[in-house]
């Protein structure tokens, strides 16, 4: 898609064209998150400097999920769900913007410790 390097004619398309990708993210809550912060700048009325930055970090986004996906794809087996751990950081309103999933720390760092031990 030419539009998404050299610029979209108008902000409605570029926001047509995010809406449009984020269903596609939803394979990784981390891009997903990520993508749909940027998407909230870039849909405001802010200045060039503010929604180019996020502009990019949102092609950045979609860039490493394409990535992701070229070399992960091995077919889940049948009757199996896979496996999905929480993500222990979370970009939202917080404390300097990341917050600590203390639960899914926890969980992870048991596992760590059981796996030393044997």
């Amino acid at each position: 898609m030419p539009e998404v390097t050299s610029g979209f004619p108008s902000q409605q398309a570029g926001l047509s064209w995010a809406n449009h990708v984020a269903p596609l993210l939803d394979f990784n809550s981390q891009y997903h998150e990520t993508f749909l912060h940027y998407l909230q700048i870039v849909s405001l009325n802010v200045s060039n400097y503010t929604a180019a930055p996020a502009f990019q970090n949102m092609l950045n986004q979609v860039e490493m999920a394409i990535e992701e996906l070229k070399n992960n794809l091995e077919p889940v087996p049948e009757g199996t769900a896979p496996e999905s751990s929480p993500s222990i950081f979370k970009l939202e309103p917080n404390i300097y913007g990341i917050g600590i999933n203390l639960p899914a720390l926890w969980q992870r760092a048991r596992v760590w410790f059981k796996k030393r031990r044997s």
